[in-house]
């Protein structure tokens, strides 16, 4: 639980299952390339590292802890009506102050008169039972991501590998580190975890693009990092172990996929999946290969062999029974009503 506190203060402890610092398991990127339309600096919000409002190239000092947090709940809903209450769950969690709706507004209309700086349109606009912010002329990161992996997936769908992967590279670059990160409310953390899932996806399918326009571009020592700050993430661990095997590094691939066996099994009691087991066993073959398909396709290795066909079920009656067995009385009814020279079931005819 979050104590309440004033613009002054701060957060307290740290984001839940926050045990390592997720920087250090995504690979440097480069910076943005200047082509394309105005970026966010020139006037837009940042939420992919730490929440920042640009104007005319600067960072805006946006506030306390609590605008942080009111201005973050509406950029991840940005479009959507935030409700009242929601916000104050998410600056006080379980224990708002009696004041809590009115220091709500104060933080908006501090918010207000921040983002009409200079002259521009309200974009906070009030919406029962809450609030709702409208990008209008600004930019968010977050949009330009999204579209920047959208691209990349079109590029990589039609086979244009090396630009695939500088779509990927320049919507990477995007990132200065976890979303929202140095707001430590568990509403905006909770609100963040699908944007570290897209960040995650986007960064396996960038790996994989380069390595189509390049197999021999060295990606293993940024897939060992990926691959210990999420070691449940199968398509990662396949990625490590496949370009492993195909640098000529035999032992390391059938070394990596041991230890991500290991993890698997210990952590979730289950075989890893078949793309995982399909790529070992080619391995052991010592078949070439290489995996196709996006990082959410299923991959295709090729050498591996297809699967086995399953033998035909014979479709037959039941076989006929040899004989009746147990049923001996009456089965000397039956055939004495059917031979009537034949004693009946426990009669016994006297020698003529």
């Amino acid at each position: 639980m979050i104590s309440p506190f004033d613009d002054g203060g701060g957060f307290v402890g740290k984001p839940q299952g926050a045990d390592f610092d997720r920087r250090d398991t995504y690979p440097e990127s480069p910076e943005p390339q200047p082509d394309g339309p105005p970026s966010v600096a020139c006037g837009g919000f940042r939420v992919l590292g730490p929440l920042e409002v640009m104007r005319g190239g600067r960072a805006t000092e946006v506030g306390g802890p609590r605008q942080l947090t009111v201005l973050a709940m509406l950029l991840l809903e940005e479009g959507s009506v935030v409700s009242v209450e929601r916000l104050i769950n998410a600056v006080w969690d379980e224990a708002p102050p009696r004041t809590a709706r009115a220091q709500i507004q104060i933080s908006v209309s501090t918010l207000r008169r921040l983002l009409r700086a200079g002259g521009g349109p309200d974009p906070i606009a009030t919406r029962r039972p809450g609030y709702l912010l409208r990008l209008g002329g600004d930019r968010l990161d977050l949009r330009d991501f999204e579209v920047g992996v959208a691209v990349g997936r079109r590029l990589l769908d039609a086979g244009d590998y090396a630009a695939a992967a500088a779509e990927f590279r320049t919507a990477l670059a995007l990132w200065r580190g976890p979303a929202l990160s140095g707001i430590d409310s568990p509403a905006v953390r909770s609100g963040v975890v699908h944007l570290e899932e897209m960040r995650l996806a986007a960064t396996e399918e960038h790996l994989e693009a380069e390595l189509q326009s390049d197999p021999r571009r060295d990606v293993v020592g940024e897939l060992v990092r990926l691959t210990q700050g999420h070691p449940l993430r199968e398509h990662l661990q396949a990625l490590l172990v496949s370009t492993l095997y195909r640098s000529g590094r035999r032992a390391e691939a059938l070394d990596a996929y041991r230890t991500a066996r290991a993890v698997i099994t210990s952590e979730l009691g289950i075989e890893p999946g078949p793309e995982l087991r399909q790529l070992h066993a080619a391995i052991l073959r010592g078949e070439p290969l290489s995996v196709l398909g996006t990082a959410s396709a299923d991959p295709v290795l090729v050498g591996a062999p297809p699967p086995e066909p399953k033998p035909p079920v014979p479709r037959l009656l039941p076989g006929a029974l040899s004989d009746f067995t147990g049923r001996e009385l009456l089965l000397e009814r039956i055939l004495a009503s059917a031979d009537p020279g034949r004693p009946a079931a426990g009669e016994r005819r006297c020698p003529r």
